[in-house]
């Protein structure tokens, strides 16, 4: 037998069908616009078990709706898309994602990746890109928090090498295995932390108890630190910080791993220092080191001109903040003698400040001979008119005095 439901409510139809037969029915849908459910249930008699029947439905048609969707296609939730080749909705595949309604998927940004299913995408984290839908660690860090500087921190240096830590205090014995951008397994962890992927492991031990293995961090968040111009040497630059793990220590409620990085030019690569172990929830170590430094900008270049010998110096470069790189070597370049250009000016002004004296002392010496013939011409002419002599003499005595002034 064969029974139709329209929302649970059964429908007219003949229970008992003539196999090999086809029947069309037609049914009016009660309640007007809204979602419906049509659903149906075949039933076969325990009798006939020997000859298995089945019911196929070919096909499903609604008329004179105002609006819905078409015929050949129908509404998918998101994280799926409608598949036109299977007439049904299909999930969309990892690194994708849709919203409801969709025909299609769209692919990840760069940086993103997703599930199977998806309705978003999740952003990798920090220091990670991605890559055929995983994400990847780089180990580089961008703090764009000080643009436009945009310091850059390369730990790649760092990457792949697994420090651990060992302190006891108080009789308890701490060990930590850090691997600083990439999980790591641990062949000495057990139960449920040896299937979970990490970046930090950590045991206790007390006195005549076992070693108590922890995972002290899956997720990476960097943290830059802010930043001070008035610090020179060891400057706390960024935290990396480490949260969330299946197997956490016993009375946490959740777990945190701080590593302050320290730039340190001197140190070179460093390690890490335990600061803070007595609270097994909240670790917190330090890790001075040059590539806790940004990477060296040009604008930060500063140039030392040498002394220039013989029409040559050497010009030296270095950084005006402390970074991680090594400045241009040194170059040498062309330039002018400044001591051969000092003493030429100082003759030039010699020789013009010479002849600015001459001239006024020759001056100052033809200007004093006018003034004392200008003297004597006036004693004479005194002198003549004061003469008892003939004008004839005295005119003689002028005119000759006069010849002798011009």
């Amino acid at each position: 037998g064969f029974e139709v439901y329209i929302d649970g409510i059964i429908q007219d139809f003949p229970y008992m069908m003539t196999p090999q037969t086809e029947y069309v029915v037609s049914y009016s849908i009660p309640g007007g616009k809204g979602a419906h459910i049509i659903s149906w249930v075949y039933y076969q008699s325990m009798t006939d078990v020997a000859v298995p029947r089945y019911v196929q439905l070919s096909d499903v048609e609604v008329f004179s709706t105002i609006d819905g969707v078409t015929l050949s296609q129908i509404e998918c939730p998101a994280g799926s898309f409608y598949s036109v080749s299977a007439t049904r909705c299909a999930l969309c595949p990892s690194g994708t994602y849709s919203n409801a309604s969709s025909d299609s998927c769209r692919k990840c940004p760069d940086g993103y990746v997703s599930e199977e299913g998806s309705s978003s995408c999740t952003r990798c984290g920090a220091g990670t890109i991605s890559i055929n839908n995983v994400c990847k660690s780089t180990c580089i860090f961008v703090d764009s928090s000080i643009e436009p500087l945009a310091y850059v921190y390369d730990l790649v240096p760092l990457k792949g090498s697994i420090y651990s830590y060992r302190s006891t205090i108080n009789s308890i014995q701490y060990y930590y295995e850090i691997n600083l951008c990439n999980k790591f397994f641990s062949e000495d962890c057990i139960s449920d932390s040896c299937t979970e992927l990490a970046y930090i492991f950590g045991e206790q031990s007390s006195v005549n108890e076992g070693w108590n293995v922890s995972t002290l961090g899956s997720q990476l968040e960097f943290q830059p630190f802010p930043y001070n111009p008035l610090e020179t040497t060891d400057t706390h630059t960024f935290d990396l910080v480490y949260t969330q793990g299946k197997n956490i220590p016993f009375g946490c409620t959740s777990v945190k791993t701080t590593i302050r990085f320290i730039c340190s030019p001197l140190e070179g690569r460093g390690s890490p220092v335990a600061i803070q172990m007595t609270d097994s929830c909240n670790t917190v170590f330090q890790w001075p080191s040059v590539y806790a430094c940004h990477k060296c900008k040009n604008s930060e270049l500063v140039t030392e001109n040498g002394a220039c010998i013989s029409g040559k110096r050497i010009v030296t470069f270095s950084y005006s903040t402390p970074c991680n790189g090594f400045p241009p070597s040194p170059i040498q370049e062309d330039c002018e003698n400044i001591n051969v250009a000092k003493n030429t000016a100082i003759i030039a002004v010699s020789v013009v400040a010479v002849v600015i004296v001459l001239g006024l002392s020759l001056g100052l010496f033809f200007f004093q001979q006018k003034k004392n013939l200008e003297a004597r011409y006036k004693l004479l002419k005194t002198e003549a008119n004061m003469s008892v002599d003939s004008d004839g003499e005295h005119n003689i005595l002028e005119e000759n005095e006069m010849t002798n002034f011009q």
